[in-house]
């Protein structure tokens, strides 16, 4: 028995070391990052002396709509796209708060549409957030949401085995092995690329007219910060949404839902293809930047 404790005892002993050797492995990628693998990482990385003229935030709709090198290329300025996949108004503004904790800008953009009314963080947006949850701030905005918020902090290595097929091992090394992401080749904007699919868009959502409580806090937060605020929705095919309380109640909000409704410009009704993005990005530079 004595024997049979004792190997328990040593292999409790074992894990415990590995746990706390693989959390601190995994943050440390995730904190320290050669080349960041998502957009959060990516914007703790960015040199807080460079100059930054503009930013995009917001979803897919963002991250496939909005080439940046485009703009820079047309106005001579410096800006990013720092949307990433289904971001709701939450992981919005956990995003323009990180950005604007190290960096300024004269402008930051925020792509809404029919997410406008979701309150709660997404499950597969939150995943980047994983990585610094230990940060007080952070940590503070995920507690309503989070029943296991406190086993997250403190059990070494449980968030990254919790999250590990969302945050994946794979990509967590790729971050010190020199893998650049896509994202950064075109600062931030990615083509979309995922066929030509055209559900019914009458599964559309319809806007509820309430205030969300994230969307206010971006927009407090900017005019604390001094920071010109603009909001807009990207191009929908077949758009079957009334924007028209956005436009009453966001500062600077413009509609280009129904800008486009050639198919050969979309991949699916939610997301133009490349050359849809580059002749909407064009409206976005005569929109804002001339």
């Amino acid at each position: 028995m004595r024997v049979f404790l004792s190997t328990v005892g040593k292999t409790l002993i074992l894990l415990i070391a590995l746990a706390f050797l693989l959390e601190w492995g995994f943050s440390y990628c995730h904190t320290n990052p050669v080349y960041p693998r998502n957009k959060i990482a990516w914007i703790k990385s960015i040199d807080s002396e460079e100059k930054i003229d503009y930013a995009f935030f917001g979803s897919s709709r963002c991250i496939n709509h909005v080439n940046t090198v485009q703009i820079d290329e047309a106005t001579d300025l410096n800006g990013y796209n720092f949307g990433y996949a289904a971001s709701n108004p939450f992981e919005v503004k956990l995003a323009v708060m990180e950005f604007l904790k190290e960096h300024n800008a004269e402008k930051i953009f925020v792509q809404v549409d029919m997410s406008y009314n979701e309150l709660l963080p997404d499950t597969l947006a939150m995943a980047d957030w994983i990585p610094y949850m230990k940060d007080g701030w952070i940590r503070d905005q995920f507690t309503p949401y989070l029943n296991d918020i406190n086993v997250m902090s403190f059990i070494p290595f449980y968030r990254y085995a919790k999250y590990e097929s969302k945050i994946g091992f794979r990509n967590t090394f790729f971050t010190m092995l020199g893998k650049k992401a896509d994202f950064t080749r075109l600062q931030g904007f990615e083509v979309h690329r995922n066929g030509n699919n055209f559900p019914d868009p009458n599964q559309q959502l319809p806007l509820n007219k309430i205030e969300n409580r994230h969307i206010t806090e971006i927009i407090s937060h900017c005019q604390e910060q001094g920071v010109e605020l603009y909001f807009f929705t990207s191009p929908v095919l077949g758009n079957r949404v009334d924007y028209s309380y956005l436009s009453e109640h966001l500062p600077h909000y413009e509609d280009f839902s129904n800008v486009y409704q050639d198919e050969t410009m979309f991949n699916n009704y939610l997301h133009m293809t490349g050359e849809g993005a580059a002749d909407f990005t064009d409206l976005l530079i005569e929109t804002y930047f001339k």
